[in-house]
């Protein structure tokens, strides 16, 4: 499938487990299209250095009573999950907003809604979901192969992929995409 697209924008969200190939395809949509890349692992980096993030991170923590994150031992490591994704989401939403460039593409795991939704807020852009397999062993296997020993990919565990695939939640056109696509289906796009 071809498409030609008429919008301000057009906004790529990768969506998968660690290590299921979201940086390969990001490198490639950002050289056919010259894109913008906003990467979740930079953010949580800076998220890390900055001491304002976690008075903010705790205090809508505190506000949460039911968390959406379900993947950490306790409610208070979720809160802290889901906290942390709705400062993300803030962000990016700014940051594409903001951005001058035609075609933006956000790289993360995106496993669940609330860490996808500030693709609500951008009217009038096109906002393609790309779906990359839920494979937890193929990327596990990826894992133990790789050679990224520092940052956030460091923490990346085969405990923690497990535990990413049992609440990953496959992107839907109810949340505010336009289209939800394979990597190479989303490679054929022409803007």
């Amino acid at each position: 499938m071809i498409r030609m697209v008429v919008a301000t924008k057009v906004i790529f969200v990768l969506c998968g487990l660690p290590y299921s190939g979201k940086t390969t395809v990001t490198r490639e949509l950002q050289e056919k299209f010259g894109a913008l890349v906003i990467e979740r692992d930079r953010f949580l980096e800076d998220v890390r250095s900055r001491p304002e993030t976690a008075t903010k991170i705790k205090a809508i923590a505190a506000s949460i009573v039911n968390p959406v994150s379900t993947m950490f031992p306790t409610i208070e490591l979720n809160r802290q999950n889901d906290a942390l994704t709705k400062i993300y989401a803030e962000e990016v939403q700014k940051r594409i907003q903001n951005a001058e460039e035609q075609v933006i593409i956000v790289d993360g795991t995106h496993l669940q809604p609330l860490s996808r939704s500030f693709i609500r807020s951008l009217d009038g852009m096109s906002k393609i979901a790309i779906i990359l397999p839920n494979n937890p062993e193929l990327s596990i296997e990826r894992l133990a192969k790789g050679k990224e020993t520092s940052g956030i990919r460091a923490t990346v565990t085969p405990e923690l992929i497990r535990a990413m695939s049992k609440v990953y939640e496959l992107p839907t056109v109810g949340e505010g995409f336009d289209e939800i696509l394979s990597p190479d289906l989303a490679k054929k796009w022409v803007i």
